[in-house]
């Protein structure tokens, strides 16, 4: 027998008495998973005794976190999410299970039915259907499927019968096989296993919309990050090391893995993907814990027209079985008159009158008060489409595009009224309302004079410009012309609050530091200004793709709701005005919020904080706890002098909190000379992977490299591949300086990389002159022909923009003579993966006769068209673009694949030459008498 590794340490000066382990075992008990051995090795490295305990619901997990009963924990993705923002818990390592008899970290969820069962084939026909599963805020027991409804269009609790759960994997298929239940979720690998055991008979279920692709088993759901071990805040990191160091070393042939039914372990993995499947069912408060199950069914919101229900399952359309607990029907219609208690005269005066003088009012005010010079949304470069959707806020999507050249992000400034759809609606309704009322008229009225006076205040604010304030590049309206839109600079990395709300992610001393400087020197720009009252609250704080930090450029509302409340000065909540003063009370929060990865008085009831705050008869005024739940390097290596400048920025007296100024040079003062060996191996760690993220962003191939692993062959059944090719390449810039050729690819490439982004493409290379892309290659994209055919018809108008450099010795200028492509495009199957030393040179790269065929309908074509093979002309055939689809004379003879067919795709300019031909060829050839003298008079 192979022993586990271990490591031989002396004895640990810790608080520790005991190694206490909760394992959370949502299994049945034929495949429940035995740990003991492998935290006996941890306890032997630590010389203490060991104590496990199983939790079969998330309620008692939890509750024995809360009161520290245990030191660590083994749980699922979505319960160590939980904990994370509950609890504060560590990641420590994060387990490679078994699939199969194969190692996988990953997980997904299967959606199981009858055999027999014909009355369901795909997800909308689980409409009316009794769904049974284990546990609400289950992962892969039902929220995978839950999400995989959601982005259908479904939604859980409205489509089904009725929602069972609280029974084990096994009493839901025996259920579901039985009849009395409609459809299980369970987690993928579960009804396999079971079936080999004797339990099920392999002919009694079905996995719904069955996908075995790069998991053994089959599922219904994408995969998931699986299980890992966390240790609560307060073990100390040296015990910390030795537990990652032992599970780390731990052989895949060792009785610890043998029983615990596991490959290996390896470093925690990014569970933002598990925080996002969260975020998106709607399972998350808004500070980013969990709902419990309970609570999830009271957070339900109804569809317009029904209110809520109890929800219990007490009429005759379905019996809840034994063991479960059970919803039916969450909500009800609701039926009431639209005149309500109003008699006639009343309704008229109100729906006719008032409207009527209001609308004088708010044109008024809004046209003649609130004059702003706004960007057209059309110049804004949304897809309104094809949406790059680059985050959320509060008022809905925020979407990326380009103005002038730059990067933007484009976002609404305020919650639209009215139920029409939008692009900016985080779940649009497939149909917008078309009724109209006239009790329409007084949201337009109130949503135009707030939609004008937002517009005016926006516009104020670009006149604050520094490099730690987000830039605003003006105003603009949606494409409904109802909706007030912000366009601000792009910030890649995004909110400073999900920054440090990633548990995952390691915040250093120098990124800290750096942070921290950016947020004084643009408050204190503001106060040069005289503009005081700002938010700093870590929501409104953005970090570009440097990591500098950039405040928000809008004012702290009036009406700031409790959460803001704790960051104000005492004197603002007395009453008083804004100040350098006050501003520097509101810089110290945030100097804890990023110190302890909390927020200020996390936990405590608001009212009661705020009467201790204004408490002046108080020894000590109240202030945030020095906690460390959610450590930091800062706090341990720079503890004295950074909370002595938070604690005089808390002062009672603001004559006696230090200046902006002053809290520069102390910042300059404590800040390291260099960066510890840790921060800059976690640097270098992301660095490398946002450049492999980039060079390679196919998942499977990044992780391949990253093991040092070969990289799998993988099949793409239809793809559209497109070649591009500067006409003249050789001979034209032959005489020019190189600089200048350089100069004239780079300006054409970035314009071409735009367009690329915006029609969702992939750039494969480019070599020299050669410009190859494709399209349905990296993600499902159903109108991929028509994508990359869009994508070259803008590429040629493109180029008419651009000029062959005229340098004649050494003298620069612009010659007249224009860039001309010549296009080829080819759709059909091909094969992907990576060649070269994946050390030094790896390359990801394309291959199959598709790209040899695309490469030849490029050569082949003629300066300022558009070549496509007969395949792609017949896809095309289907899609708007149809009419811009002419055959080639001809037959042309394709080097190396003999006579083939092709067709043109004419470009703006070839259609508007087509019409004039037509109407010349009419005049000389009228089709009959009456039109030669229609024709004549014209």
């Amino acid at each position: 027998m192979t022993p586990v590794f271990q490591i031989k340490l002396p004895p640990i000066n810790s608080s520790l008495t005991r190694l206490s382990v909760a394992v959370q075992n949502n299994e049945p008990p034929l495949l429940a998973q035995n740990y003991y051995d492998t935290f006996r090795a941890v306890s032997d490295a630590l010389m203490l005794p060991l104590d496990m305990h199983e939790y079969h619901n998330d309620d008692d997990l939890f509750a024995a976190v809360a009161n520290g009963s245990v030191n660590a924990v083994v749980s699922s993705g979505s319960t160590f999410l939980c904990m994370a923002y509950r609890f504060g818990v560590t990641p420590v390592a994060s387990m490679i299970g078994l699939a199969a008899g194969e190692p996988s970290r990953y997980v997904a969820g299967a959606i199981i039915v009858r055999s027999g069962d014909t009355t369901i084939t795909d997800l909308s026909s689980l409409v009316g259907k009794s769904i049974a599963c284990p546990g609400l805020t289950q992962l892969a027991w039902c929220q995978s499927q839950w999400l995989v409804l959601h982005d259908a269009g479904l939604d859980l609790f409205q489509i089904a019968k009725a929602v069972l759960y609280g029974a084990d994997a096994l009493t839901i298929l025996s259920d579901v096989a039985s009849g009395a239940i409609d459809v299980g979720f369970v987690a993928a690998g579960q009804l396999e296993r079971l079936v080999a055991a004797g339990k099920l008979g392999d002919d009694q279920l079905r996995i719904l919309d069955e996908d075995t692709d790069s998991y053994p088993y089959g599922r219904s759901t994408p995969l998931y990050p699986g299980g890992l071990v966390s240790v609560l805040p307060g073990v100390d990191v040296r015990t910390l090391a030795v537990t990652e160091t032992t599970l780390l070393g731990i052989l895949g042939n060792s009785s610890a893995a043998r029983t615990g039914l596991y490959s290996s372990f390896t470093t925690p993995d990014d569970y933002s993907q598990v925080h996002n499947l969260q975020e998106a069912i709607g399972t998350l408060y808004p500070n980013g814990s969990c709902l419990e199950d309970h609570q999830i069914l009271a957070q339900l919101t109804c569809p317009p027209g029904q209110v809520r229900s109890s929800g219990i399952c007490g009429d005759a359309l379905f019996t809840c079985p034994p063991g479960y607990t059970c919803v039916c029907s969450p909500c009800a219609p609701y039926t009431r008159s639209i005149f309500g208690d109003l008699t006639t005269a009343q309704f008229v005066a109100i729906i006719v009158l008032t409207p009527l003088s209001l609308l004088f009012i708010a044109l008024t005010i809004g046209f003649y008060f609130y004059r702003v010079n706004e960007i057209p949304f059309e110049s804004l470069g949304v897809d309104c489409v094809h949406r790059v959707v680059a985050g959320t806020s509060s008022c809905g999507r925020v979407l990326r595009g380009e103005y002038l050249g730059l990067d933007v992000c484009v976002k609404r400034a305020y919650r639209k009224l009215g139920k029409s759809p939008s692009v900016f609606d985080r779940d649009a309704p497939s149909e917008a309302s078309t009724m109209w009322t006239p009790l329409n008229v007084l949201p337009y009225i109130f949503g135009h004079l707030y939609q004008r006076r937002n517009m005016w205040l926006a516009s104020k604010r670009m006149s604050k410009r520094h490099d730690n304030l987000v830039e605003c590049l003006g105003v603009s309206r949606g494409p409904d012309m109802h909706e007030v839109l912000v366009v601000n600079r792009w910030m890649a990395v995004g909110s400073l609050y999900d920054l440090l709300g990633n548990v995952t992610f390691y915040v250093g001393t120098q990124l800290t530091m750096s942070i921290l400087k950016d947020v004084a020197e643009g408050l204190e720009f503001l106060h040069g200004m005289g503009c005081y009252g700002k938010d700093l609250d870590s929501q409104h704080l953005l970090l570009d793709d440097n990591y500098t930090c950039h405040i928000g450029t809008s004012a702290r509302k009036r009406a700031c709701p409790p959460r803001a409340k704790l960051r104000l000065a005492p004197e603002l909540l007395r009453g008083g005005s804004a100040t350098a003063q006050s501003d520097v009370y509101s810089y110290g929060c945030f100097m804890y919020e990023i110190l302890f990865r909390a927020e200020p008085y996390e936990g405590e009831d608001i009212d009661t904080v705020i009467a201790c705050i204004l408490d002046t008869d108080a020894d000590t005024p109240k202030r945030p706890v020095m906690s460390t739940k959610r450590r930091s390097s800062l706090v341990s290596a720079l503890n004295s002098p950074l909370q002595g400048l938070m604690l005089s920025c808390w002062a009672p007296d603001p004559g006696q909190r230090p200046t902006l100024g002053a809290v520069l040079h102390m910042l300059q003062e404590v800040s390291p000379i260099g960066t510890s060996l840790a921060d800059t191996l976690l640097s270098e760690r992301h660095v490398n992977q946002d450049l492999l993220r980039r060079l390679f962003p196919v998942d499977h191939v990044r992780e391949a490299l990253q093991r040092n692993e070969a990289v799998p062959i993988m099949e793409h059944p239809a793809v559209t591949i497109c070649f591009a090719n500067v006409v003249g390449y050789t001979n034209v810039y032959s005489g020019l300086h190189p600089r200048d050729v350089v100069s004239m690819l780079d300006a054409m490439y970035k314009g071409l990389d735009s367009l690329l982004q915006r029609h969702n493409l992939f750039k494969v290379e480019t070599v020299g002159d050669i410009f190859f892309c494709c399209g349905n290659l990296l993600n499902d994209q159903p109108d991929h022909v028509a994508a990359i055919t869009r994508f070259a018809l803008e590429a040629l108008s493109l180029t008419t923009t651009c000029h062959v450099p005229n340098t004649t010795a050494g003298e620069p200028g612009i010659g007249n003579e224009q860039i001309m492509l010549r296009i080829g495009v080819h759709t059909g199957p091909v094969v992907s993966t990576v060649v070269g030393n994946p050390q030094t040179n790896p390359r990801y790269c394309l291959f199959g006769d598709t790209v040899n065929i695309a490469s030849r309908m490029e050569s082949s074509s003629e300066p300022g068209k558009i070549q496509c093979s007969e395949h792609t002309a017949s896809l095309l055939g289907v899609t708007e673009l149809w009419n811009r689809v002419r055959k080639r004379p001809g037959r042309q003879e394709i080097k190396g694949k003999g006579v083939m067919k092709t067709h043109w795709v004419l470009s703006d300019n070839d259609l508007t030459m087509e019409r004039l031909q037509k109407r010349f060829i009419d005049r000389l050839h009228p089709r009959s008498s009456h039109a030669s003298i229609d024709i004549l008079t014209v």
